[in-house]
């Protein structure tokens, strides 16, 4: 009789565990299914990578990174009321910009002491194909 007891004992523990094992997840732990469960996860994304660095290159017998006039800059001392400084000039460079290469256009003109700047929103870039 003894291993019958023993039998039915194992057999009812079986059947106990597979019921548990069988309930969503929700009903073991006793919250309900209209919970929220928030799992974080963390992309690296290569462009906030500061380590990665673009090689330079050569298009149409320019470097990259590099300021080019457009044409020849002469200092003839003469005030652009627009861009609020002396002898702008046009000026292009070939770059990296979101991982494609582009070509940037800008201004650049003098200031009253002679020293080089950027007009702010004078920047516009091209993705070369």
């Amino acid at each position: 009789m003894k291993p019958v007891k023993t039998y039915l004992a194992a057999l009812g523990a079986i059947a106990l565990m597979s019921a548990a094992f069988s309930l969503p997840a929700s009903a073991e732990a006793g919250v309900s299914n209209t919970s929220q469960t928030t799992i974080g996860v963390s992309v690296r994304v290569l462009g906030n990578d500061p380590n990665h660095v673009h090689p330079e290159f050569t298009y149409q017998g320019h470097q990259s990174n590099a300021w080019y006039p457009v044409a020849q800059v002469t200092r003839a001392n003469a005030w652009d009321d627009a861009r609020q400084g002396y002898d702008c000039y046009d000026a292009f460079q070939y770059t990296w910009v979101n991982h494609a290469k582009a070509r940037q256009d800008t201004v650049f003109c003098f200031d009253a002491a002679g020293k080089e700047f950027e007009p702010d929103a004078t920047r516009v870039s091209a993705r070369l194909k």
